[in-house]
């Protein structure tokens, strides 16, 4: 809009101009050129054909300068809304393409949860907080029993189908201050803040208990097994998981489907 007056005020200006050189060029004429007969309004009202013609030239090259400008002027406007429209494209696009890489280096694709290494990134940052605090703050971690059987009887599309429902199920059943992960491949771990561990068990046999009563598409029933821990004073995170994933192990090796506290 600025460029457009501008241009607007150029013409404006060439026009003006063209008008007072055609009337400064007939006072010069009839005061420095002409007879005493001559009148200034004649000379500029009905200039001699010569004069009409090099004024004409003056004017015509006026006018034409003014409206090159304006047009160059309007020419600028329309570049640099263009530019400024494709700026924000980019700007935009730049901004999705962020957050869908932000997105994919920290969220399990297939079941739309944490991944692994955020998990355990956020993790830490919890168990620090917590052992500043002195809070209590639990851990579970989950295992599908026989998981590769689901997917060499029923295919690997029957296995991705069990592994999302399996972890929306989960998510409605934990809160949104719980850290809820894939770390492997039909492995799931949460990080519980302000639980204790006999909360934390009472969670995971909820856990255990909707997950055997749920129907999977193709195969109907599964599943899980479950390891408790607690954070305690001289806990770190490698030890806090080493804890739980005995823990784990021990749940499997004794029948399965079942919650082992250590």
């Amino acid at each position: 809009m600025k460029s457009l007056k501008n241009s607007n005020i150029i013409l404006a200006l060439g026009i003006l101009a063209s008008a007072v050189f055609w009337c400064l060029d007939a006072a010069i004429d009839v005061y420095f050129f002409g007879d005493e007969d001559d009148s200034l309004l004649e000379s500029i009202f009905s200039p001699g054909n010569h004069e009409l013609y090099m004024r004409g030239i003056v004017l015509f090259l006026f006018l034409l300068t003014s409206f090159i400008a304006r047009s160059l002027l309007k020419q600028q406007e329309l570049i640099s809304r263009d530019l400024e429209k494709h700026k924000n494209n980019l700007q935009g696009l730049v901004e999705m393409r962020t957050e869908q890489l932000e997105k994919l280096a920290t969220i399990d694709d297939l079941t739309q949860i944490l991944n692994r290494r955020k998990f355990f990134e956020l993790a830490r940052y919890e168990i620090i907080r917590n052992d500043r605090h002195q809070h209590p703050l639990s851990v579970i971690m989950i295992d599908i029993d026989h998981f590769k059987k689901i997917n060499d009887i029923h295919g690997h599309q029957a296995g991705d189908q069990t592994l999302q429902l399996l972890t929306r199920t989960i998510t409605d059943i934990v809160r949104t201050t719980d850290i809820f992960g894939r770390i492997g491949g039909e492995e799931f771990a949460l990080v519980l803040p302000e639980t204790d561990k006999l909360a934390a068990k009472e969670l995971a046999e909820r856990i255990r208990q909707c997950i055997e009563n749920t129907i999977f598409p193709a195969i109907e029933h599964i599943t899980i097994s479950l390891g408790v821990t607690q954070y305690y004073t001289d806990d770190n995170s490698s030890t806090i998981f080493n804890r739980v994933d005995v823990a784990l192990y021990a749940a499997k090796e004794s029948g399965r489907n079942k919650v082992v506290v250590a």
